[in-house]
């Protein structure tokens, strides 16, 4: 019927899988890393505290025609010159929230690079930007 050989080669067919998923488990190369799709730096109109900072990271057109009342203009192309505008009015115990227009992404680009550059934590982007708040009025 079988040689032993025959037998050898079907036994380390068999076994051989199992081998290595008990042994090699821990050596995968690769990882699945299941994320919560909300980032941690984003908020709800409905989370935005009484003491809050508003940057307008729309086009200076749409900030000129409407903003949040005491929004700071805040341009990701001319970031020293807003940054100086930020510090005019920064306090520490203030979060931070940056908006543009629903479909934009550069709340978020501004939001996340002033929470690298100045290492403060109470920085958010506002989720469905502009027209969040307005719908809220």
């Amino acid at each position: 019927m079988f040689s032993r050989d025959d037998f050898i080669i079907f036994l380390v067919i068999l076994f051989l899988p199992l081998f290595l998923a008990l042994f090699t488990h821990n050596q995968i190369p690769f990882s699945v890393e299941i994320k919560d799709k909300k980032e941690p730096y984003v908020k709800k109109i409905s989370e935005i505290p009484a003491k809050v900072i508003w940057l307008d990271a729309r086009t200076i057109d749409k900030f000129q025609t409407q903003h949040i009342p005491s929004a700071i203009h805040f341009e990701l192309t001319n970031w020293e010159f807003s940054l100086e505008k930020l510090f005019a009015v920064y306090e520490p115990n203030f979060d931070i929230v940056v908006y543009c227009d629903a479909s934009c992404t550069s709340s978020k680009e501004v939001a996340k690079r002033l929470r690298q550059e100045l290492k403060v934590e109470n920085i958010f982007y506002l989720e469905g930007g502009f027209t969040a708040w307005q719908n809220k009025k």
